[in-house]
């Protein structure tokens, strides 16, 4: 074979062995970014379930503050 050819060949098998690699790597931080999605999800769910808790807490106080008037 032409040695130029043999070059070229090399640096598009190179150029596509880095393709897989960068593949492989968006494939690896976009399952991160799901699961860091589906935690920002969860802690959201939590944050209101104790936001609405405290809201009830509040009111409670509230109304024995009243009371005591």
């Amino acid at each position: 074979m032409n040695t130029l050819f043999e070059w070229r060949l090399q640096d598009i098998e190179r150029k596509a062995d880095e393709a897989l690699r960068i593949k492989y790597e968006v494939v690896t931080l976009r399952s991160y970014v799901d699961r860091l999605e589906c935690a920002n999800r969860e802690i959201r769910s939590e944050n209101a379930g104790l936001r609405t808790e405290l809201q009830a807490v509040q009111d409670q106080v509230r109304q024995l503050m009243e009371v005591e008037e």
